[in-house]
């Protein structure tokens, strides 16, 4: 593997932990406290298996940078769908002020043509 390849690595983990953190908080009334902690443990497990692949394979492999990768994709992907909902939420705004002054309109003409 080469670097390219752990940066992608990195940003699938990264992406599937955002994903799985976010699943958990939609459905934390349908999710108990244990079950979360096995879910987040069963994630720790996979990636330090993976880490220990790559570190088996590159001898310079560094953990840190690349947990330190992951998290920052995560993060990422967090600010990402932050901004999405924001630009859905202003549009969404946009169009239902825009309808209101079309009904203002519609309404100050009704009334100037009595």
């Amino acid at each position: 593997m080469n670097r390219k390849h752990y940066f992608k690595m990195a940003d699938y983990l990264g992406t599937f932990k955002y994903h799985l953190e976010q699943h958990l908080k939609e459905n934390s009334n349908h999710t108990d406290w244990q079950e979360k902690q096995d879910i987040s443990n069963e994630f720790i497990n996979l990636k330090d298996n993976i880490t220990t692949l790559l570190k088996e394979e590159n001898r310079e492999f560094h953990f840190g940078k690349f947990n330190n990768e992951i998290d920052r994709v995560m993060l990422k992907r967090e600010k990402e769908y932050k901004e999405e909902q924001q630009k859905e939420y202003d549009d969404e705004m946009s169009d239902t002020s825009l309808d209101n002054l079309e009904n203002v309109s519609e309404e100050l003409s009704e009334l100037l043509k009595i």
